[in-house]
């Protein structure tokens, strides 16, 4: 009977840990006895999970503001920025990739490939580039070459790809910056002329 009366001083708070909420500790009796010894046992583990679940939280906060802090530097950067995934699909796009290419996000990610919006002209030599990167692991490649506007008109771009390595070494993502030198193509043209 007594170790039942125990038993049920701390059925409520081992239900509590049961569904993972480990804020209070067992109560301690007075009486020194291996039920005594178990209690403080059990509430050394509480102890060490309530640590763990608040360096757990701490990093998640800090993980959290980190990746607050990249995705405002990628939404405000000059460059057009794209992630891609390995058949070439767009993962994500910043609005400035958008304003190059005359597209919104929406009818990028997920849905088109960076050789959709290539230039027929380029093809072969974009293969090379991203062959470069998937298949000879070169960690950076930067080319110029042509992208198709949704309106259909060429815009000449300088790309920037990076690989982004899984944790076992593997290529999991393409990473692109991407500027506009339409201009500047059209002024080395007419530079030509002259």
């Amino acid at each position: 009977a007594y170790v039942v009366k125990r038993l049920k001083a701390i059925t409520p708070f081992l239900k509590k840990y049961s569904f993972g909420d480990f804020s209070e500790h067992l109560p301690i009796p007075d009486e020194e006895d291996e039920f005594t010894e178990l209690l403080v046992g059990i509430n050394l583990m509480v102890e060490d999970i309530q640590e763990s679940v608040k360096d757990l939280e701490e990093k998640q906060r800090m993980l959290s503001k980190i990746n607050n802090r990249q995705q405002a530097l990628f939404n405000t950067m000059e460059a057009g920025l794209s992630i891609k995934d390995l058949e070439g699909v767009f993962k994500d796009v910043n609005q400035r990739f958008c304003d190059i290419l005359g597209y919104s996000k929406e009818e990028l990610i997920g849905i088109k490939t960076f050789m959709d919006i290539t230039h027929p002209d380029d093809w072969e030599s974009t293969t090379i580039t991203v062959n470069g990167i998937l298949k000879k692991g070169e960690v950076s490649t930067r080319n110029q070459k042509r992208y198709v506007r949704k309106d259909g008109s060429p815009v000449w771009v300088e790309v920037n790809s990076s690989a982004i390595h899984d944790q076992d070494g593997k290529v999991e993502e393409v990473f692109s910056a991407t500027q506009d030198i339409t201009e500047r193509i059209n002024s080395q043209e007419k530079m030509k002329k002259i």
